[in-house]
């Protein structure tokens, strides 16, 4: 995955406490989608959470860095649910880089990279406490499919807007 102007690369167990700042200086989110701040694992799940009966081989964690400092995460889930589909587990761009196009820029770039990899679908879940997101993956081409309830980290219920993406024939 390449992003002009910027360095990409899979996170590793070696940047866990790179990644943690990272979510820490994020804790906006955690405190909109799951009730309170960036829990002090929050880097670990990104780099080993998997849905059940899935593979770590099969899960990106993507790190997006700008004069070496993380500014960005993406992680994704391929052939989940189901073969071809591939679940965006995860986008987040550092507070200080948001209303610059970045967000946009690493999704384009995912999107491409997904695609060639065999993906025909995308499909993600967007809290209905984030209406940021929601409108950001609606702008991105993505539609809503369902609404479900959700049991957040911090066992609160909330509702998620599911969402999906067909992509082009794969390359």
């Amino acid at each position: 995955m390449n992003i002009e102007g910027y360095d990409v690369a899979l996170l590793t167990r070696d940047d866990l406490a790179e990644l943690q700042a990272f979510l820490e200086r994020c804790s906006a989110f955690y405190e909109l989608c799951e009730g309170g701040p960036t829990p002090a694992n929050a880097a670990e799940v990104e780099l080993t959470e998997v849905p059940s009966g899935h593979s770590l081989d099969d899960h990106f964690a993507f790190c997006v860095r700008d004069g070496g400092a993380i500014v960005a995460l993406l992680n994704v889930q391929r052939n989940y649910p189901r073969e071809r589909q591939w679940w965006l587990g995860f986008q987040i761009v550092d507070p200080a880089r948001r209303g610059q196009t970045l967000g946009e820029r690493i999704f384009r770039a995912a999107e491409e990279w997904m695609a060639g990899q065999g993906a025909e679908v995308i499909q993600l879940g967007v809290s209905e406490h984030n209406a940021g997101a929601d409108r950001f993956w609606r702008r991105m081409g993505f539609v809503e499919t369902e609404r479900q309830p959700h049991t957040t980290m911090r066992n609160t219920q909330t509702m998620i807007t599911l969402m999906r993406k067909a992509l082009a024939q794969s390359r």
